[in-house]
């Protein structure tokens, strides 16, 4: 497919002149015929000034055929005058004014050169970097799509996982009503895990941003009507966001049984900010008593507890009060 230049037509021009470059001898070749062309029409014209129409060739040589060229049509230009249009025809002069504007045509003329030799290398390289550019571009585009098929393909995966494992926790205990609690209990905290597991899958870097993984926690229990979730935007790496998913669901469930969630007027608060490069995190429950279970420690209590503030390498506190439950995490936000 041919290649566009929209609105270039001096990077087009540079862009010609370096493949006519690539062939010295056409650029030998186009050099004579410029030369030639401009002592054709000075010879045929009244011109008085001598050098007058060999500057433009001059000019082209340097353009389409290289430095090169453009070097030696000055000298072939030089020596065209000379020869012709000084004293009698045919004739070479080495007067004083002779030598003067021979030597003043012959340093124009290079300087001449020399800035069109630059201009048009900057104009061939300005083209490669675009190309180069355009190329990198393309690829990462590629790479983004390619990557973004893989995340779609191991999200599908995954949740298939999830949903069989939640299945199995089921199917184990269905037969039992004494256990079924079980089941649906670990099928819940399966099903909290795929779904931290998708937000991450979201980004490229697999980390989350903290909002967003408090409403893709809580937002299956309640609407947004039955929280408040304030604090500033916090990133957070994948194994933290998969812990205080956890953390999140159990106390969403724990809510939604036995807490605010369990009557129209309960609400939750939930609260976060970063201190001193720890992420500060509260949860407080408001409208129904929480009332401590006693000396017996569930797996709930001891994900809230232990699990998660230790995975964490941080701290956490668990308080049963008359304004509802409250649980706190102190906890690094970088390993």
């Amino acid at each position: 497919m041919a290649r566009k230049h929209n609105g270039e037509p001096v990077l087009l021009v540079a862009l010609l002149t370096s493949r006519l470059k690539g062939n010295r001898w056409l650029g030998v070749a186009l050099s004579l015929g410029i030369v030639a062309a401009a002592f054709l029409i000075r010879y045929y014209t009244d011109v008085t000034l001598r050098f007058v129409t060999f500057y433009p060739a001059v000019m082209l040589c340097g353009f389409f055929g290289g430095w090169r060229a453009g070097v030696a049509a000055t000298f072939m230009s030089l020596g065209l005058v000379w020869t012709f249009f000084s004293g009698q025809s045919g004739t070479v002069t080495f007067s004083r004014g002779e030598l003067f504007n021979g030597a003043a045509f012959v340093v124009v003329s290079l300087i001449i050169v020399a800035v069109i030799h630059a201009l048009t290398t900057a104009l061939v390289e300005l083209d490669k970097q675009k190309r180069e550019a355009e190329a990198a571009r393309l690829k990462a585009e590629d790479a983004e799509r390619e990557t973004g098929t893989l995340m779609r393909e191991m999200l599908h995966r995954s949740r298939n996982d999830y949903t069989v494992m939640s299945f199995i926790a089921r199917s184990e205990t269905r037969g039992d009503p004494s256990r079924k609690h079980v089941g649906d209990a670990i099928a819940g905290r399966l099903q909290s895990l795929a779904r931290s597991h998708e937000l991450l899958l979201g980004s490229f870097d697999e980390s989350i941003d903290l909002g967003t993984l408090v409403h893709g926690q809580l937002e299956p229990f309640c609407g947004r009507h039955r929280y408040r979730a304030d604090g500033p935007s916090l990133t957070l790496e994948s194994n933290m966001a998969r812990y205080i998913g956890l953390a999140l669901h159990e106390l969403s469930t724990n809510a939604s049984k036995h807490g605010a969630l369990s009557i129209d007027e309960g609400l939750i608060d939930l609260s976060w900010k970063e201190q001193a490069g720890r992420l500060e995190l509260q949860w407080q429950e408001a409208g129904v008593a929480a009332i401590a279970p006693g000396e017996s420690t569930g797996f709930g209590r001891e994900l809230l507890e232990r699990l998660v503030p230790q995975a964490l390498n941080g701290t956490a506190t668990l308080e049963f009060g008359p304004a509802g439950l409250g649980w706190r995490l102190s906890a690094p936000l970088r390993d």
